[in-house]
């Protein structure tokens, strides 16, 4: 933040392209105070700047936060490129049970959610090309990416600067993104847009056990404070795996 009061300081002559781009962080071509007030919201409460969201695609209509969680977790548990549909309905009722069954007692798991470093967002890649690329992606001319971005479902090309961001209208593996559209012929890079955060924070990880599905919920208060709520779901119960309560489940 000292950074940016200094560039404050200055005049905006004096700035390099990069150093205006990264400081007007509201993007109205104006760095003022409020940069800064959106800087210090960003390192202390996670405020993501509205720019800064419609470039990574964040498509809230899409889906709704229990539908892009049960779909990310979904892919910690498969070897593929989309979340298969069967697995992902599965999560999605046994999270639901375990907040409606428990979220009396433990009112923290009804506003805990899978926490993806592209948080909700669209599958994505950041590429970057070699210059003569470049100029025919920027002129609608590149079209050895057109099979795969009807296969994966792109939905928006953007481009600033030298970035080229695809935006995909699904929740899909971005490593298995990166593998393939990386074989393109004229990429120097690619990647995926993602947070970085101070701390981590309160999410929901999955992981098989035993043929069955266990859920830690991590509540984080601080920094220096986690709790960590653990469940199992089997075929006709769910076990709080702290205290060691079962509760069986309706069947039909």
């Amino acid at each position: 933040m000292q950074i940016l009061k200094d560039i404050l300081s200055r005049s905006l002559d004096d700035l390099l392209p990069l150093t205006k781009l990264i400081a007007d962080i509201n993007k109205d071509e104006i760095i003022d105070e409020m940069d800064f007030s959106l800087l210090d919201q960003t390192v202390n409460s996670y405020y993501i700047p509205e720019f800064f969201v419609d470039c990574l695609g964040r498509s809230v209509d899409d889906f709704s936060i229990e539908e892009a969680e049960a779909k990310h977790l979904a892919l910690y548990l498969t070897d593929e490129i989309f979340p298969p549909e069967d697995l992902v309905e599965k999560i999605s009722g046994e999270l639901s049970a375990i907040r409606e069954i428990f979220g009396a007692d433990i009112p923290q798991l009804k506003e805990t959610y899978h926490f993806n470093y592209n948080k909700y967002y669209n599958a994505n890649l950041l590429i970057n090309f070699n210059e003569e690329t470049l100029e025919k992606v920027i002129a609608g001319e590149y079209n050895e990416w057109d099979d795969l971005n009807k296969i994966y479902g792109v939905q928006l090309i953007k481009i600033y600067n030298k970035n080229v961001t695809l935006i995909f209208n699904d929740v899909l593996s971005n490593q298995k993104l990166v593998n393939i559209y990386k074989e393109l012929p004229g990429i120097t890079r690619i990647n995926t847009l993602s947070l970085v955060l101070i701390y981590q924070p309160s999410t929901v990880h999955i992981k098989e056990v035993d043929g069955y599905r266990r859920y830690t919920f991590v509540i984080v208060d601080s920094p220096d404070n986690e709790l960590r709520h653990v469940f199992e779901v089997r075929d006709n119960y769910i076990e709080y795996i702290n205290k060691g309560i079962i509760v069986p489940l309706e069947t039909e």
